[in-house]
């Protein structure tokens, strides 16, 4: 069954090579979570990991704009 994947018939799948994603970090700045926690695999998951980054996590800054609340299109 065909479906729009938000991409036009031609268009190519943006894509970067191993360590040249300009993104990678966007989660990490967003919300100030420290890389090795977005990337550590299996021992993230454990309730105990959150003791070892307790002293590099700082909270983000509180949502002043855009936070969750109704969403339009073309604002």
């Amino acid at each position: 069954m065909y479906g729009y994947e938000g991409m036009e018939a031609g268009q190519s799948v943006p894509h970067f090579l191993p360590e040249t994603n300009p993104f990678v970090d966007e989660l990490t700045t967003l919300y100030h979570i420290p890389r090795e926690a977005v990337l550590g695999g299996a021992t993230t998951l454990y309730p105990e990991y959150r003791k070892r980054i307790r002293d590099g996590f700082v909270p983000p800054p509180p949502c002043t704009r855009d936070c969750g609340g109704r969403f339009t299109i073309g604002r």
